[in-house]
Formats: C-alpha cells, sequence, structure tokens
C-alpha cells in the first residue's frame, strides 16, 4: 500500500479476503487507487488493511472473521474500507497482526482488538475483543505508536520505552524470562528500557531503532531473520546495524537503510538474484545485514510476507520478492529477483538534509522547541511532528527535489510550502 501527498491510497496484491478494499475478490497485480484525497497513513496486517485518514479517523477491511476488525459485523470478507468505531478517539498510529490490531490515540492511549488467545492484546486477559477497546498501560505510560506480530504486541511509548505483550514473550515480546509463553494472558511489560526511535514487528520477531540509530532485533530466528549470525532463538533485544534512519520487519526478513540511502536485508528470500535469474529471489537465508543494490539506493522500506517494498532517492518505488498474489505491483505473478520500479520517479519526495532543515525553519518558531540536527548542531525541531528522516549532506545528493521541501504536512502548512502531486509520504 502506498499513499500519497494527494492525500490517494494504492493497493495492490493479494485479495482473497478483500484486502484490497475494491469490492472484490480477485487479486490486483497492478497499485489502484482505493482512497481519493483523504488518505493519511496505511497499515497493513496479515489479511487485512488498514488507514487513518486526515480527520484521524480509522479505517479497516480485507479478513473479518467473527468480527475481528472491530466494524461491527460479522462479514467475513470485508471488500470495502469501512470506519472502525473507536468509541470517539482520535487516532495517529496503528498497526494489525495476524487477527489483532493496535491503535495509539492523539492522547497516547492504546485501543487494542480482535484475537487474543495468546495475550497478544495486552490487557491480561485472552478473552476476544470485537470491538476497539482501551487497554491500559503500565504506570500510565503514554503511547507514541505500536507494532504487531502474529501474536505479539509492541508501544512505543513517548520516552523511548519499548512494552510487549504476547504469545513469546521470552522471544518476540523480549522479556527477559526463560519462558516460551510467559506472555500468555499477561498485561503489557517492559521490553527496552529507554532511548527507541521507531518499532516494526511481524511474523515471531522485533525491531527497534535507537535514536542514535542502533538497530535492535529479537524473537523467533528459523531463517536468520534476527541478523546476528546465526539460527538460534534470540530471547533478549541483540544490536545488528549501526547509524540507521528506518527499519521494517517483514515474515521471514528484515531491512534498514542509512542517511545514504544504503540499503541493507537479512533473513529469508532477500539477496536479489544475479542478472541471468531475475525471476526469482535467491532462495537461502542470509543471517547478517547484507548491503543490496536497488537503483539508486532506499529512502523509506516496507516489508511484506516474502517481498520487499522501497521508495528510492530518485522518487520512485520499487519492489521484488515473490509476487505469486501480484505483490510486487508489476502486472506479473512472476517472482520478482531483484528491485524493480512499478511506480515512477518523483513519486516519492527526496530531499537532502539541508533542504529539510531550511524549509522546517520556515514554520513559526513559536511552534518548535529546542533540538539538535544530525550533526549535533542546535535547531528547532517542531515538536509534534513526525520525525524527519534525513536524507544525505547536499553534497551527495543528486536526486529530485520536490516543492514541498520534504517535510512532514503539518509542517509543510506552517511554512507556507504549496502541495505537489503523486509524492508518496508512506508505505506499508
Amino acid at each position: 500500500m502506498v499513499v500519497t501527498e494527494r492525500c490517494e491510497l494504492y493497493v495492490w496484491g493479494s485479495n482473497y479476503f478483500g484486502q484490497v478494499g475494491n469490492h472484490s475478490l480477485e487479486d490486483v497485480l497492478r497499485p489502484m487507487v482505493i482512497f481519493k484525497r483523504n488518505a493519511k497513513e496505511c497499515f497493513g496486517a496479515r489479511w487485512s488493511s488498514l488507514m487513518l485518514d486526515l480527520d484521524d479517523r480509522l479505517w479497516a477491511w480485507g479478513y473479518n472473521e467473527d468480527g475481528i476488525l472491530g466494524l461491527g459485523h460479522g462479514v467475513e470478507k470485508q471488500q470495502i474500507p469501512v470506519q472502525v468505531d473507536t468509541g470517539g478517539h482520535h487516532i495517529r498510529h496503528a498497526a494489525g497482526g495476524w487477527k489483532h490490531f493496535l491503535a495509539v490515540t492523539l492522547d497516547g492511549k492504546v485501543l487494542a482488538w480482535g484475537s487474543n488467545d495468546c495475550g497478544q492484546l495486552g490487557d491480561g486477559s485472552t478473552q476476544k475483543r470485537r470491538q476497539a477497546m482501551l487497554t491500559p498501560l503500565p504506570n500510565g505510560k503514554v503511547a507514541k505508536a505500536v507494532a504487531a506480530g502474529w501474536y505479539h504486541s509492541l508501544v512505543l511509548t513517548e520516552d523511548g520505552e519499548v512494552l510487549g505483550a504476547g504469545i513469546g514473550m521470552s522471544t518476540a515480546g523480549g522479556s527477559f524470562s526463560g519462558a516460551r509463553h510467559m506472555g500468555r494472558g499477561g498485561p503489557f511489560q517492559q521490553v527496552i528500557r529507554t532511548g527507541v526511535h521507531a518499532i516494526s514487528a511481524s511474523g515471531t520477531h522485533s525491531l527497534a531503532l535507537t535514536k542514535s540509530g542502533t538497530v535492535l532485533s529479537w524473537g523467533g530466528n528459523d531463517h536468520g531473520e534476527i541478523g546476528n549470525g546465526t539460527l538460534e532463538m534470540q530471547p533478549v533485544p541483540v544490536a545488528v546495524a549501526f547509524d540507521q534512519v528506518t527499519i521494517a520487519a517483514g515474515v521471514h526478513h528484515c531491512m534498514c537503510a542509512d542517511e545514504e540511502y544504503i540499503l541493507q536485508v537479512w533473513g529469508h528470500g532477500v539477496v536479489p538474484a544475479d542478472d541471468h535469474e531475475i525471476d526469482c529471489p535467491a532462495r537461502f537465508s542470509v543471517l547478517e545485514p547484507t548491503e543490496i543494490r536497488c537503483g539508486e539506493g532506499a529512502f523509506f522500506i516496507a516489508a511484506g510476507e516474502a517481498h520487499c517494498l522501497i521508495g528510492g532517492p530518485e522518487g520512485e518505488v520499487m519492489a521484488y520478492g515473490q509476487n505469486i498474489h501480484g505483490q510486487v505491483g508489476n502486472g506479473s505473478t512472476a517472482d520478482a529477483g531483484v528491485p524493480q520500479e512499478m511506480m515512477s520517479g518523483g513519486t516519492v519526495e527526496i530531499v537532502s538534509q539541508a533542504d529539510r532543515l531550511a524549509a522546517a525553519m520556515k514554520a513559526p518558531k513559536e511552534d518548535y522547541g529546542p533540538g539538535k540536527d544530525p550533526f549535533g548542531r542546535d535547531l528547532y525541531a517542531l515538536k509534534d511532528a513526525a520525525p524527519l528522516v534525513f536524507g544525505p549532506p547536499s553534497v551527495k545528493y543528486k536526486g529530485h527535489r520536490g516543492n514541498s521541501g520534504g517535510v512532514p504536512d503539518l509542517m509543510r502548512r506552517s511554512a507556507g510550502v504549496g502541495m505537489q502531486q503523486d509524492l508518496v509520504l508512506h508505505l506499508a
């Protein structure tokens, strides 16, 4: 899924449960518009899709067995987006697992609903919820973001702490206990004490990106998805990469990229085939972060079950991997062994660090608070906006420069910089 700066939502790929949202159950082989001019962010679940609109309302569609999407009915295959009843709460972030869902309200509370057989809703029970309900966090913590694996959940708090709930709290949930199923029915508990900037989860493993750019990984490791050079389960977070700015966890693989758009991947089936085998990715596991070539590099990244989505520094969107349902978006169902462009250059807006900071500084000073840029210099940074994903310094940057300066929408409006069409804000 892709959300553009025109606030359009593009979706493609597997559609057996209606997760594309086009009132059909047939797979979609190329990106198609599902929402026009009202999408803000998108979030993929195992067989379902979530979208946040400009009014901070949450929408859901796809797999809805026994009403787990929280839509108020039990239609198994929800083929068009329907607004989720969040009890009047406005939403800032969301995530979906195999059959459960999480959302963060604007005031930092956590909503959780869906299946709860393994305690993944973090409410201390194993009772299924068919409606989005508040789940308390320890000591009144304020949530910033959420992530979901198949049967576990993560919460990132405003002070950089990571909390976990669900099955395998000794693995995917990150508990320091040795009991593999300790999380069954328990409340959210601490995984990482502080210092985390972003989280991602999928399958039975999790990732965290610290404020200093270190990638932490833990959980199930049957295919090398931890990235620590082994196939052994990793019960506690371990550092696997440094100086990174973005992370993405897929079911059996992971990705990260640094400020110079260098992409690293690890896990199963993520190393592109050579030029003689472009129809199939290499079918083996890579046990440590491995640099790969993908056009001019990676600025935005997202990971699916067995495919990867990459927003490049020329504004293009690329994809590769398993493609049996058209999830690569290139119009075929043949696996793609190397990253290939499926949305043209200029779709994703990429600018340099200097351009981003210059645009950010145009906004009213009273909206800002003290902070530091990546080089340790003083600046003013918008307190509540999404963090800037800094590109390389201007001397190294040779790509597309968009009109908006590449800053989040709130900052762009404050700065009085105009909108540009067909520019991606979010990949999922």
